[in-house]
């Protein structure tokens, strides 16, 4: 039988490159409060030189992610988690 609340989903992109810690720290995160039924990541980024596209992600993400998020987080809900790399309690589900 499997534990709903203890038991989680993670979601990444196929070209998503992260450390064990993170996920580590995203367990953590919902472990310590049962409320939460998800918790994303924040991700930067990356390319081999700086074109065009990979600077309009940057801006893009720090738009979206990083500042709308972190307001809707103080105001107690995150409307959309991102699907790059989040993870999902599943009993929340």
């Amino acid at each position: 039988e499997v534990d709903d609340d203890h038991t989680y989903i993670l979601a990444t992109d196929a070209d998503m490159d992260f450390e064990d810690d993170a996920v580590l720290e995203l367990l953590h995160m919902c472990n310590s409060d049962h409320r939460l039924g998800g918790a994303c990541g924040r991700t930067h980024p990356m390319g081999k030189n700086c074109s065009s596209i990979v600077w309009h992600q940057i801006f893009e993400y720090a738009k979206d992610f990083w500042m709308i998020k972190n307001a809707q987080n103080v105001i107690g809900s995150v409307m959309c988690a991102p699907g790059c790399f989040s993870l999902y309690r599943v009993s929340a589900i």
